[in-house]
């Protein structure tokens, strides 16, 4: 078992004494031998001076970076590689960077349990590392930004959970499996971006976090249930160009009014996926996504929500009871654009006034829309095939009007007409 500081440390501190080693020694004040010194000899003593305060000043501000006392305690596995199984708290330390390799060039491949167990760095740096990771260990440090970078890791449960003054997470180009609560009560108003990476989650992986803004970009993610469940300060949740799996409840009580964006995704989300969020703007496009019964229901604080061009299939009561929404969109321009639609879609929407339906075919269950009561405008694109039947609008506005092929119907006549 070995004590060691950064490589980089050790490289700088010898910088740093040759630097000093230049600098004249200075006689102490009880010395009677006063030497004549020139000019020329006190510019140079001025000049190392100079570069002495300048080592001092180097040193300082490296000890906030690495920290002085950045003691990393490796074990080796005698196979050339290692594990990290204990480090210092890095107190007044503002960048830390875990080593990927130890003092002997073994690789960093396992962290122990709690290594970094309330770390008070403000800034952590994952980099390069496989192999695993265990259980807890950034569990409640101070660390304000998180950066995770090119890892391969099987990573234990609550790794970074607790972490209530976290700012940023950035994970990027990683693959990454995580247990149980690996973000767990994660920040206060804090962003996260993921992108480029292959990650899975376990149960509660960032509920009840305090996470403002989440961008994930270009990934493939599987999560189980509870993913983001009981965030309830996001105001803005962007996927795009994604892969996605996730298990019941997996954005449940989401957001603040927030703004939720998917585009260019697929995967498919089991039940109750968004339900119960607090989404005002919805924009769903350009996706193959499977949804399960409840995806969006009981939305109270929806007002627009815009399905655009895709294939999608949506269980039963997807959008029950979102009856702050006052405009809904589906459809966009392409005619093989898919909606398999199951029974009460819409239903109990009570201020949806406008429903536009885009070009595609929509297979549609019973009461598609229906006790919508105030609504009132439908426009059905002349290039989509809708079946319904009398119950898709029952109970809407009786000045429902529904515009279709150059005809203008009402929800009974409508009805028959396609029937």
């Amino acid at each position: 078992m070995e004590k060691f500081n950064s490589g980089r440390g050790n490289c700088l501190r010898y910088i740093c004494f040759k630097m000093l080693s230049q600098v004249p020694f200075i006689m102490p004040k009880k010395c009677h031998i006063i030497p004549k010194i020139s000019c020329e000899v006190k510019k140079k003593m001025k000049r190392k001076m100079v570069v002495l305060m300048l080592t001092l000043g180097l040193l300082f501000c490296y000890s906030n970076v690495v920290s002085a006392s950045d003691d990393f305690v490796f074990e080796s596995n005698g196979d050339g590689t290692c594990k990290i199984t204990e480090t210092g708290t890095f107190e007044n330390v503002s960048e830390l960077l875990i080593p990927s390799t130890n003092y002997s060039n073994e690789q960093v491949t396992e962290l122990d349990d709690y290594t970094l167990f309330k770390c008070e760095a403000e800034s952590v740096t994952i980099s390069g590392l496989n192999g695993e990771l265990h259980d807890s260990v950034l569990e409640y440090s101070e660390c304000k930004n998180l950066v995770i970078d090119s890892c391969n890791l099987k990573i234990g449960s609550s790794f970074a959970s607790n972490l209530e003054n976290l700012e940023t997470l950035t994970i990027t180009d990683c693959e990454l499996e995580f247990d149980d609560y690996a973000f767990f009560k994660l920040g206060d108003d804090a962003t996260v971006n993921i992108s480029n990476s292959t990650l899975s989650f376990g149960d509660a992986a960032f509920e009840y976090s305090g996470i403002k803004e989440i961008t994930i970009d270009s990934c493939d993610i599987n999560a189980n249930s509870s993913f983001f469940g009981n965030s309830e300060d996001i105001v803005s949740f962007t996927m795009k160009d994604s892969s996605c799996e996730s298990k019941d409840y997996a954005f449940y009580k989401l957001g603040d009014k927030a703004a939720v964006s998917l585009a260019g995704c697929t995967g498919a989300f089991d039940d109750g996926a968004f339900e119960y969020a607090e989404i005002s703007d919805l924009s769903i496009d350009n996706c193959e996504l499977e949804f399960g019964d409840s995806s969006f229901a009981n939305n109270g604080k929806m007002e627009k929500a815009q399905i655009g061009n895709g294939k999608y299939t949506f269980g039963e009561y997807s959008f029950y009871k979102c009856d702050k929404a006052v405009e809904f969109t589906i459809g966009g321009e392409a005619e093989n654009n898919e909606y398999e639609i199951d029974d009460s879609f819409g239903s109990y929407c009570t201020d949806l006034t406008t429903l536009n339906l885009g070009a595609g075919r929509y297979t549609v269950g019973s009461s598609f829309f229906s006790n919508c009561k105030s609504l009132a405008d439908i426009v059905i694109n002349d290039k989509s095939d809708l079946e319904a039947d009398e119950y898709t609008f029952y109970g809407a506005s009786d000045e429902l009007k529904i515009s279709y092929q150059n005809q203008v119907y009402g929800a009974d006549s409508f009805a028959n007409m396609i029937e």
